[in-house]
């Protein structure tokens, strides 16, 4: 009976599922209810060991690309933590602008060329420019293995950042306008050879990466879940909420579409586990 249960309740999610997404793509595209409906019931049967496998799956399935991931998400949300006292004021300023020339163009009528252009005044004004020179800076900096001062940081810190600039072996250079200027080309120049030369190849290794990841992680998961009864459910609760779509949606309410395709399903299912796997197949059950 602990069984019967567990098989009906995947079944109903299976077949809720089905018609719930079907009802959002119809007409053309409901069919994709059904794949959604055969993965909600596939994975709802013993969906607490779903969960222990999902883990192990990814154990089993992540290698360097993945840590280089994970290294690389936790480096960003390190350097977001950070205090960043010219960098967040500036896209708080900026974000503003924004928001309050939409609203008064908005109440004003104002036509959308208009506001086109103005938009684009905006994304032209300091704030990006700024940040995207200073970035061709740095980068020239760092290409010759140098840092310019003073720079525009609290006082507090700057000892504490020279310090640790002069320890990476960074010579202390000053800033004029031919060095700034110099900087600005050379890393202008170093960011247009990335994005012509050497971000298409990263772009595809990544995502040949990310497909051989998720296909590992999806086998191994899929070893580790797999029965018979996955199968049974899934297959029950698509035929339960199919039914339910094809019967009620021209004329019923879409709670009741979605219920009944629920309930369906799971009248599918008991039935094909106590009629058709127990007493015509003589399925052990202790055995399964």
């Amino acid at each position: 009976m602990n069984e019967t249960r567990k098989i009906a309740f995947a079944c109903f999610i299976g077949g809720a599922i089905c018609s719930a997404v079907a009802l959002l793509l119809a007409p053309t595209l409901w069919w994709l209810g059904m794949l959604a409906g055969f993965a909600g019931g596939y994975l709802s049967y013993e969906f607490r060991e779903v969960i222990k496998a999902t883990s192990v799956a990814w154990r089993v399935a992540k290698d360097d690309t993945v840590d280089c991931w994970v290294g690389m998400f936790n480096a960003i949300r390190k350097w977001l933590l950070e205090p960043h006292h010219v960098l967040y004021p500036s896209v708080t300023i900026t974000v503003a602008l924004y928001a309050l020339t939409a609203y008064w163009m908005y109440y004003t009528s104002i036509p959308a060329s208009a506001y086109v252009l103005v938009a684009g005044m905006f994304l032209l004004a300091y704030f990006p420019v700024e940040r995207f020179f200073l970035l061709c800076v740095h980068f020239g900096v760092r290409k010759e293995n140098c840092f310019y001062y003073p720079f525009a940081m609290p006082d507090k810190y700057e000892a504490d950042i020279r310090k640790r600039l002069e320890k990476e072996g960074l010579k202390q250079v000053p800033m004029t306008y031919k060095s700034e200027m110099r900087w600005f080309f050379k890393g202008l120049a170093l960011i247009c050879f990335n994005i012509v030369c050497k971000m298409p190849k990263a772009v595809a290794i990544g995502f040949v990466s990310m497909c051989s990841f998720f296909f590992r992680y999806g086998w191994f998961l899929f070893k580790l879940i797999h029965s018979q009864k996955h199968v049974l459910c899934g297959l029950d609760g698509v035929v339960g909420g199919t039914v339910s779509y094809l019967w009620l949606s021209s004329s019923g309410h879409p709670v009741l579409v979605v219920l009944f395709g629920g309930l369906l399903g799971a009248m599918f299912g008991i039935l094909n586990w106590e009629v058709v796997s127990v007493r015509w197949l003589k399925v052990q059950t202790r055995l399964q």
